[in-house]
């Protein structure tokens, strides 16, 4: 006869287990496969973990990180790619590729050392970071590196709301998001280590902009910071979702190009009700930034 022999009760943890092994398998793969595609891979995770012993860093204190890391931010579609893509040119900056939100994510600390190796790999002793939506951490940047210098772009907000408009379908969307990322800098406006870069000065007279932006980096000017189309840059086209894709591969090609002027566009393309609806939702704002009034007056 066969065995009577009761089987062992299985707890509940105990049939998770294979599930949960099965998710540490996934994790495990797709972090090699990020390290594996990264640039130089990372020089290995060895030397970003040795660093972040070196630092004794703990959560709440701040992140031995020399030398001063750059944050690009600012509202969007204001020209923070073409300011990145600018200082990418400078011998002692690396551009970050892409938009990585790294603030917004789980382990930022990993992340910042992560981009000090990249950069040390290409032989720069600084690197910079363009993601505009980190307008809202810029507290959480001066708690782990202090050091931390921030190039805030500053646009139009009519052109700005206009090309989210050509993006999202919605202009009240772009006038309330210029609004809200505009305003999210405004206490550190005064800070030493925060500097303001209107666009419509960048595009008119890029050197003298340039060059005051490299000496608030502690860096000599070089000319060919004017010229981001010096080095091909495909920092947009690699991750894109297909339904950004097209919003992706122009803003590779701009970064790509010589600098050009495309303020105030506006004037020909704004309705008179946007341009209301603009006036009543950010004129304080346009006010605090020194841009003329909304109202329709200004067409001319």
């Amino acid at each position: 006869m066969g065995s009577c022999r009761a089987r062992p009760a299985t707890s509940s943890s105990a049939r998770r287990r294979p599930a949960s092994r099965a998710r540490a398998r996934a994790l495990f793969v797709r972090q090699r496969r990020w390290i594996e595609t990264s640039p130089a891979h990372l020089a290995s995770c060895s030397c970003i973990r040795l660093l972040l012993r070196r630092s004794n860093a703990k959560l709440g204190t701040p992140l031995f990180m020399p030398p001063s890391p750059i944050l690009v931010v600012g509202c969007g579609h204001s020209g923070t790619s073409i300011m990145l893509a600018m200082l990418a040119e400078h011998s002692c900056i690396y551009g970050v590729q892409g938009e990585t939100n790294f603030l917004r994510r789980r382990r930022p600390r990993l992340r910042m050392a992560s981009f000090y190796f990249h950069a040390f790999i290409a032989g720069k002793r600084h690197w910079a970071e363009k993601t505009p939506k980190h307008v809202h951490h810029i507290a959480d940047m001066l708690a782990f590196a202090p050091s931390t210098k921030f190039v805030c772009m500053v646009r139009d907000g009519r052109d700005v709301a206009l090309s989210i408009k050509r993006r999202t379908g919605s202009f009240e969307e772009g006038c309330r998001r210029w609004v809200s990322d505009n305003d999210a800098w405004a206490p550190y406006a005064r800070h030493p280590n925060f500097r303001v870069v209107q666009y419509e000065r960048l595009v008119t007279d890029p050197r003298r902009e340039m060059e005051g932006l490299c000496a608030f980096l502690d860096l000599p000017f070089e000319t060919g910071v004017l010229h981001p189309e010096n080095t091909k840059k495909n920092w947009y086209t690699r991750t894109a979702a297909a339904q950004s894709r097209e919003h992706e591969l122009r803003r590779n090609q701009q970064i790509n190009k010589p600098l050009f002027d495309d303020s105030g566009r506006w004037r020909k393309e704004i309705s008179d009700d946007e341009l209301n609806q603009f006036d009543t939702l950010a004129s304080q704002t346009m006010e605090r930034l020194g841009y003329s009034a909304a109202s329709s007056t200004a067409r001319g």
